[in-house]
């Protein structure tokens, strides 16, 4: 499914899927992931982008927070001293 998928998304301009390494056997495609280029969507930032897609009925979310964004990096828990 993630196959067909890639193809249909990589027509739309601004819509990059995300690529899998070909040494990858599995995936467990808990979920599809790809990247958005605001210049294609009238500067439309990442926030307006998904509530736009999820009022057309398409469930889209961010996932995760970029790792260097937490908290944890931010203040520097990873040190020894926090350990």
């Amino acid at each position: 499914m993630q196959k067909k998928l890639n193809q249909y998304l990589e027509g739309i301009d601004g819509i990059v899927p995300q690529k899998f390494d070909e040494k990858c056997t599995r995936n467990t495609h808990y979920m599809y992931m790809f990247y958005y280029d605001k210049k294609y969507f009238g500067g439309m930032d990442k926030s307006e982008f998904i509530k736009e897609m999820n009022d057309l009925g398409i469930e889209c979310h961010v996932p995760y927070p970029l790792v260097f964004n937490t908290t944890f990096f931010k203040k520097r828990y990873y040190i020894p001293k926090y350990i």
